[in-house]
C-alpha cells in the first residue's frame, strides 16, 4: 500500500486553498485601493468645482457678488476646509477623507474669507465675494 498517496492529495487541497485565499485577499485589497482612489478623484472634481466658481468670482465681480452651487460630495468625505487660520494661507483648502486620508490644496488665485467647513451631507454652497480694507476675499458658506 502506497501511504504516500494517502497524505499526498490532502496536502495538494490544502495548498490549493492557501493560495486561491491569498490571490482573492490581494485582488480584494486592489480592488478596496481603487475605490478609494475612485472617492478621492470624485471628491478633489467636486472641491474643483468650487474653487474654480470661487477664482471665476474672485477675478471678475463686484463687491458682494453672490452665486449658489449645488454640489455633490462623496458619502466618503469626512470634511473639506476652506482658509486656513495661518495669515500667509488663506488660499489653502484640504480634503479629508473618513479613512484618514488629507488632500492638501492652494488656490492660486483666490483668498477665502473665515474657515468654512464642508460635510458630505452639504448639498448646496453659496459664493460672495467680499472686500474688507482693501483686499477682496470669497466667503463660502454651506446652506
Amino acid at each position: 500500500m502506497n501511504k504516500k498517496g494517502v497524505l499526498e492529495l490532502p496536502m495538494q487541497y490544502i495548498v490549493a486553498i492557501l493560495v486561491a485565499g491569498i490571490a482573492i485577499s490581494l485582488m480584494s485589497m486592489a480592488a478596496y485601493n481603487l475605490w478609494k482612489d475612485y472617492e478621492v478623484k470624485k471628491a478633489i472634481k467636486e472641491v474643483n468645482r468650487i474653487v474654480d466658481e470661487a477664482e471665476l468670482i474672485y477675478m471678475t465681480g463686484d463687491e458682494n457678488t453672490y452665486v449658489t452651487l449645488d454640489i455633490n460630495l462623496p458619502n466618503s468625505v469626512k470634511e473639506i476646509v476652506f482658509c486656513s487660520s495661518i495669515e500667509g494661507l488663506i488660499n489653502r483648502y484640504y480634503i479629508i477623507m473618513k479613512w484618514g486620508e488629507n488632500k492638501s490644496f492652494i488656490a492660486k488665485n483666490v483668498k477665502f474669507y473665515g474657515k468654512t467647513v464642508l460635510y458630505s451631507t452639504t448639498k448646496k454652497v453659496s459664493l460672495e465675494l467680499i472686500e474688507e480694507n482693501g483686499d477682496k476675499y470669497v466667503k463660502i458658506s454651506p446652506q
